[in-house]
């Protein structure tokens, strides 16, 4: 309950500060860079095996991007997702960074990023046969796009789809065709600094 009250502080309180009673205004978002915070939903768990139904699970997103040159900027996000799947607790960090294109369209920003990095699992993730993880490290990448809607000067309500891929196995000879291929939606706040 607490980190629930937490991410509903980190959302409101800046957004009470920075809402302008005269929106009639479009808001400049030209500066140097971005900062993202926001709910994330993964397609499935890392551990539903190809015989079980995919079981959604929910996180978190944090997000830095800042301007390289004209549209093109270098992003570095982190994606945390928890849930419990098959009896076994599971949570999934991931590391990632790589270049994003932005374009303005009217008062919205339309984005498209292409991150690689690393991604870490719990031990316990794989239930089955007292099996854990090959590896709790693996290779992971995140590619899609987005938009960004305005609501000041410098905050934006974001929308994003990407497709994520991970390359966990599983230390038992018994496991096949472990997940690594979601989809990845994600909404929150953009602060543009």
């Amino acid at each position: 309950m607490p980190a629930r009250r937490l991410w509903i502080a980190l959302v409101l309180i800046p957004l009470l500060f920075s809402v302008r009673p005269s929106c009639s205004q479009e808001p400049s978002r030209d500066g140097e860079g971005e900062f993202y915070t926001g709910y994330g939903f993964l397609s499935n768990s890392f551990n539903d095996y190809s015989d079980f139904p995919a079981t959604p699970i929910n996180g978190w997103d944090a997000g830095m991007a800042l301007r390289a040159r004209g549209t093109l900027s270098i992003s570095a996000e982190a994606l945390g997702f928890y849930g419990t799947s098959l009896g076994a607790s599971q949570f999934e960090h991931s590391l990632l960074i790589g270049p994003q294109w932005s374009r303005r369209t009217g008062k919205e920003s339309l984005f498209v990023h292409g991150l690689v990095g690393i991604g870490f699992i719990n031990s316990g993730a794989i239930p089955y046969d007292n099996s854990s993880p090959s590896s709790n490290l693996t290779f992971a990448a995140l590619a899609g796009g987005g938009l960004d809607t305005p609501i000041s000067t410098h905050l934006a309500w974001r929308i994003e789809a990407d497709y994520l891929h991970s390359q966990y196995g599983s230390k038992s000879d018994q496991i096949h065709n472990l997940h690594g291929n979601f989809a990845h939606i994600t909404t929150g706040i953009v602060f543009h600094f």
